[in-house]
C-alpha cells in the first residue's frame, strides 16, 4: 500500500517550506532532506499561560523537523 501511495505522488505535488507552510494543526506529509517522509503538523509554541513563545514550528524532534524541506496535504480517499 505504501509503495502504491508513493508511486502516485509526483515531485510537483510537494510544496517547498521556503514557498509556503501548512496551516496550524493540519496534518500533512513532510519530507526531510535525507528523503524521510512522515506525517506531522505545525503548532505555535505557547507557555502555560497561553503566551506565544515564537513562530510556528513542526511537531517532532528538533533534529528531524529542522531538516524538513517539503510538504504536501494529505488527501483522503473518495468514499463510494
Amino acid at each position: 500500500v505504501i509503495k502504491t501511495i508513493f508511486t502516485v505522488m509526483k515531485a510537483t505535488d510537494w510544496i517547498s517550506v521556503v514557498t509556503n507552510l501548512p496551516e496550524i494543526d493540519t496534518k500533512v506529509l513532510a519530507c526531510t532532506s535525507n528523503g524521510k517522509v512522515m506525517i506531522t503538523s505545525m503548532y505555535i509554541p505557547k507557555d502555560i499561560y497561553g503566551n506565544i513563545l515564537g513562530e510556528k514550528e513542526w511537531h517532532g524532534s528538533s533534529k528531524t523537523t529542522a531538516s524538513i524541506t517539503h510538504w504536501m496535504p494529505i488527501v483522503l480517499p473518495i468514499n463510494n
